[in-house]
C-alpha cells in the first residue's frame, strides 16, 4: 500500500497575519533591528533563528531577511596596518607562500611585504560567515568593534529613509505605454497649438491621465506641446523662489522633517531631545555661536566656531562626543532638533560616529521659518543676549569664556524646572557629565547676566 505524502503550508499563519503584504513601517524596522542587536553570543553568532523573528513580528520570515539584506549599510574595512586589515582580509592569506619580487628583499613573503589587496591578482576577499546568512549584518556583534573585515549594518531609521526615497522614485515618470502616451501626446500637443485650453481638452475628451498630470507632462517637456503654447501660462509672473543656500534641500530632508520628529517621538517618549540652533555674531564678524539646548531639563550648551560652515558644525560635534564619550553622547543627543539653515546640510556626519560607523544620533529638521518648534531654545538665546547684546561681535571670545557664561546662565534658578537648569541636568546624569562638558556650578549669589562677566 502506497504512502500519500501529505504538505502543510507553513506560511498559512503569515497569509492570516494582519500585517500580510503591508509595507513594514518605522516602527516595524526598529523593532527588527534591536532583535538583531540583542540576540548575539559572545561569538556574534545569532541566537534565534529566523523564523522566531517572524513569529515576533508576524510576518514572513523570508520578508524579513530580504528587508535586512536589501536596506544594510556597507562600511568599508580598517586601514590600520597593525591590524594587518590590507592582508589578513584575504582567503588565502594563511597558506599564502608567494614571495615579493624585491630587489633588496628577493625571499620575503609578499603577504609580510605589501598590500595583498592592491598587488597580488590571487587576492580574494575574505567574508566573516556571518554575513553569509541572516542576519547578514554585524548589529550586536561584540567583536565588530576590533574586526578588521568589511562589515555590514541595519539602521531601522536609514532602511525607513531608504524605502520611502525608492517608493518615491517608483512613483516616477510616465505611467503609459508606448501607444497610449503616444495618442495622448498627439491629442494634447494638436489641441493645445489650436488654442484650446487644458481644462477644456481635458473635459472634451476621455484621457488617461488628470489634468494635474497633463500640465507636468508639458512642464517636464514629454509632450510636443511646450509651456510657450499656453496662453496663460507665459503670462504669469515667475513666483518668487527662496535661494537654494537658504535652506536644506528637500532630498537631504526624507525621514527627517519635522512630521517624522513627531512620530519618532510618539515611539520613543523617553528620548533626551536638543534643539540645536546658531547665533550670529555682528556684521563683519564670522563667528558663531552653536547652542545646544536640552528640552526637558533646560540646559544649554554653546561652542564658538570660526565660522557657520558644515565642516565647524561636524567637528564640533565630534570633539563633544569624544569629550564626554560615545554612550554618553548617545544618552543626551539621541534626538536633534534644528532649522533649516545650509550649515545644518550634512545631518549623516552629525548622526554616525566617523570611526566606526555607529549610530550615535537622529537629526529632524523644523518647517521652514517655523523657529517656534524649537522654542525653548529660541527663548533661552534671550540668557545669552543679556551678557552678548546684539551687535556684540564674537571675534573676542575662546571656548572658556563660553564655558563661564553657558555654567553662569544654566546657575540662574527657573520656575520651570524648580530650581537651576544645572542642578536638574546633574540630578538626571550627575555631575561626572557636566564636569566633561566644562559646565561647574555658580553660587546663586554670584551668577551675573550682564556683558561685564567676560569683560573683567
Amino acid at each position: 500500500m502506497s504512502k500519500t505524502k501529505i504538505t502543510v503550508n507553513t506560511k498559512i499563519k503569515y497569509i492570516n497575519s494582519s500585517n500580510y503584504q503591508k509595507h513594514f513601517t518605522l516602527d516595524d524596522r526598529i523593532k527588527i533591528q534591536k532583535i538583531i542587536s540583542e540576540h548575539r553570543d559572545n561569538n556574534g553568532k545569532l541566537t534565534i533563528m529566523l523564523k522566531d523573528v517572524g513569529n515576533m513580528l508576524s510576518n514572513d520570515p523570508s520578508t524579513i531577511s530580504k528587508e535586512v539584506k536589501l536596506h544594510r549599510l556597507f562600511k568599508a574595512h580598517s586601514n590600520d596596518k597593525r591590524l594587518g586589515a590590507y592582508n589578513s582580509i584575504c582567503s588565502k592569506y594563511k597558506e599564502c607562500k608567494k614571495n615579493a619580487y624585491n630587489e633588496y628583499h628577493p625571499h620575503m613573503l609578499l603577504k609580510n611585504y605589501c598590500k595583498c589587496i592592491d598587488k597580488c591578482k590571487d587576492y580574494e576577499e575574505y567574508v566573516c560567515p556571518h554575513l553569509k546568512n541572516f542576519p547578514w549584518v554585524c548589529n550586536g556583534c561584540p567583536k565588530a568593534n576590533g574586526c578588521y573585515l568589511n562589515k555590514y549594518y541595519y539602521y531601522g531609521d536609514c532602511a525607513n529613509k531608504d524605502y520611502k526615497l525608492t517608493l518615491s522614485e517608483s512613483r516616477e515618470g510616465i505611467n503609459l505605454t508606448a501607444d497610449e502616451f503616444k495618442e495622448l501626446n498627439h491629442t494634447i500637443s494638436n489641441y493645445v497649438k489650436a488654442g484650446q485650453p487644458i481644462y477644456h481638452i481635458f473635459k472634451s475628451h476621455d484621457l488617461p491621465v488628470s489634468e494635474r498630470t497633463i500640465y507636468n507632462y508639458v512642464e517636464k517637456g514629454y509632450l510636443d506641446a511646450k509651456n510657450i503654447d499656453l496662453r496663460r501660462k507665459v503670462s504669469y509672473k515667475k513666483r518668487y523662489q527662496h535661494k537654494t543656500d537658504k535652506t536644506i534641500l528637500r532630498k537631504i530632508k526624507q525621514g527627517r522633517t519635522y512630521e517624522d520628529y513627531q512620530e519618532y517621538i510618539k515611539l520613543n517618549s523617553d528620548a533626551s531631545i536638543v534643539e540645536m540652533d546658531t547665533v550670529i555674531s555682528a556684521d563683519g564678524s564670522n563667528k558663531v555661536l552653536l547652542t545646544f539646548h536640552f528640552v526637558k531639563y533646560h540646559f544649554q550648551l554653546a561652542y564658538i566656531l570660526d565660522s557657520k560652515e558644515v565642516i565647524n558644525i561636524t567637528a564640533c560635534i565630534n570633539t563633544l562626543c569624544n569629550q564626554i564619550g560615545l554612550e554618553n553622547f548617545k544618552k543626551l543627543f539621541e534626538v536633534i532638533l534644528t532649522d533649516n539653515g545650509t550649515e545644518f546640510s550634512d545631518p549623516e556626519s552629525i548622526e554616525f560616529e566617523p570611526e566606526t560607523g555607529e549610530i550615535r544620533s537622529h537629526v529632524f529638521f523644523c518647517h521652514p521659518y517655523a523657529s517656534r518648534e524649537k522654542g525653548h531654545c529660541e527663548k533661552n538665546h534671550e540668557y545669552i543676549r543679556y551678557i552678548l547684546p546684539k551687535g556684540t561681535s564674537f571675534d573676542f571670545l575662546t571656548q572658556d569664556m563660553c564655558d563661564l557664561m553657558m555654567s553662569h546662565i544654566n546657575s540662574t534658578k527657573r520656575p520651570s524646572v524648580n530650581g537651576s537648569p544645572y542642578d536638574f541636568m546633574a540630578l538626571a546624569y550627575g555631575t561626572e557629565v557636566l564636569d566633561l562638558m566644562n559646565i561647574k556650578k555658580i553660587d546663586s549669589n554670584m551668577v551675573i547676566l550682564l556683558p561685564r562677566l567676560l569683560t573683567k
